[in-house]
């Protein structure tokens, strides 16, 4: 188990320590049923290549950085349609990895957070 951050030799270390934490509950088949997809791995890992949540900042300011991603509130939980918090923001994008939303409804970056992804990545990890 990591339990300090000198026994996290490397980004991968601690990407994985972030996705399962030291009782290693969110994988693939693992205990946590919404949760047990891998699809959080996916989603730290976008941290670690640049990507904030799609919740960034609620309703104002640049959110998460991303044209391509409309601005809400909160973080999504579960696996709702037509959610819309922010006036004229456009519906949330639950399939996002970038959200809170069930493993089973997130399927996709958007363009522009991989592009975001490629452009970190390009001026950041060699």
């Amino acid at each position: 188990m990591l339990t300090s951050a000198s026994r996290l030799d490397s980004s991968w270390s601690l990407c994985l320590y972030l996705q399962f934490g030291a009782s290693w509950t969110s994988y693939p088949g693992g205990p946590i049923r919404n949760y047990n997809q891998g699809k959080t791995l996916v989603h730290e890992f976008g941290h670690w290549a640049g990507l904030y949540h799609v919740f960034q900042g609620g309703c104002s300011g640049q959110g998460d950085y991303v044209d391509d991603t409309p601005p809400q509130s909160t973080a999504t939980n579960g696996c709702p349609t037509n959610q819309d918090s922010c006036s004229g923001g456009g519906l949330y994008s639950v399939t996002n990895f970038m959200d809170y939303s069930y493993d089973r409804c997130m399927v996709k970056f958007s363009s522009g957070q991989i592009a975001r992804m490629a452009a970190a990545m390009d001026a950041y990890r060699l």
